[in-house]
């Protein structure tokens, strides 16, 4: 069985594109384990384990923040799991030292 939201830990992001550290509030019942973990079990059963051995949410979503595209605005490369235990974060963030809030996302020069 998969555990619910309150029962998992992991990276929930909002329509005003913030990212935000959702932290397990109680224990899963009995076997049941999160969503990221039952797709991985699935397709290291597939035969894939090279490309889906994680052993944590936060191994997952250091590898999404690795990929990005400056020209369309999609960057995580400044989002870790320390700075969103400290605060939501909006995207882009581009740098780890950067502002937590960038509202501006396209800009219309002409």
């Amino acid at each position: 069985p998969a555990a619910l939201w309150a029962e998992s830990e992991g990276v929930m992001i909002n329509s005003e594109r913030t990212l935000t550290l959702s932290r397990r509030a109680t224990d899963p019942p009995g076997e049941a384990w999160p969503d990221w973990r039952i797709i991985a079990a699935v397709a290291c059963a597939m035969g894939y384990e090279d490309a889906f051995g994680y052993t944590s949410a936060e191994e997952i979503f250091a590898e999404i923040t690795r990929a990005s595209n400056p020209r369309t605005g999609y960057d995580l490369r400044g989002v870790t799991y320390e700075r969103l235990r400290d605060t939501p974060v909006q995207w882009p963030s581009a740098a780890v030292d950067g502002p937590a809030r960038n509202p501006v996302r396209y800009v219309n020069d002409g």
